[in-house]
């Protein structure tokens, strides 16, 4: 909190002590009903964007993000979403096995037939992200991952879900739990390549109730979610030249 800040001093606030003044030198920080913080600072009064920060910290500092969350599908189908591990490695290359050609070229964008075994360990393990698993008791019925890019507001997505758990839903929950995720990492804006006749992902995300942008590059398309947003919104950009 003092580095965010620039602050001299953050200090727990005792019971009775004073409240934040008027020229924006003393704030009062409530991270929780019971966890209360003074920071001070001589130089300058504090931000508005600088007490954001805080706040935006406190948040993500107060949420478990690894904790497993239940979905129930269209169908009434009981989904656990939770965290993937190497543990999860057979699991991951059956989803796969069962999966379409189509499908997993939707997904990679290359003519799989099945999941090379040297993928695995990177696919449940990614040294930039996540990997968020979609668990129908032990099976794994879909997967997605946020991944960092160099631009730190920005991270990449991408979602497989397999052929008979299409249609119910099940993107659309894994959509919103990585904008949780991402959001929980301080990325703004999720960022997704799909095929142009790809509409599954697009749709699923418009459904996810993130804003969303289209437009197309180098015969892709480039879809833009704005992560922690929470209205459904779609636009179009016109094709670059």
């Amino acid at each position: 909190m003092r580095v965010i800040l620039g602050a001299d001093s953050v200090a727990p606030a005792e019971p009775g002590s004073d409240p934040a003044d008027d020229s924006g030198h003393r704030v009062v920080l409530a991270l929780t009903e019971d966890t209360r913080l003074v920071a001070r600072r001589g130089w300058a009064p504090f931000t508005e964007v600088e007490l954001a920060r805080v706040t935006a910290l406190s948040e993500v500092l107060g949420a478990d993000h690894t904790t497993a969350t239940a979905v129930v599908t269209s169908t009434g189908a009981g989904i656990v979403l939770r965290v993937g591990t190497p543990a999860d490695a057979e699991a991951v290359a059956d989803l796969h096995a069962r999966c379409s050609a189509k499908t997993l070229f939707t997904r990679y964008h290359a003519g799989l037939r099945s999941l090379p075994r040297r993928w695995l360990h990177r696919l449940l393990q990614p040294p930039r992200g996540t990997t968020l698993l979609a668990m129908c008791g032990t099976r794994v019925v879909g997967m997605a991952q946020v991944i960092r890019t160099a631009d730190p507001a920005e991270a990449e997505v991408s979602v497989l879900v397999e052929d008979e758990w299409q249609r119910q839903g099940l993107g659309t929950a894994l959509i919103g739990r990585l904008g949780s995720l991402a959001r929980a990492t301080g990325h703004d804006r999720l960022v997704a390549w799909c095929l142009p006749a790809e509409v599954g992902f697009v749709r699923a995300a418009t459904a996810s109730g993130l804003p969303v942008a289209v437009r197309r590059e180098d015969d892709l398309l480039r879809v833009t979610l704005t992560a922690g947003a929470d209205r459904e919104r779609v636009t179009t950009v016109p094709t670059e030249k």
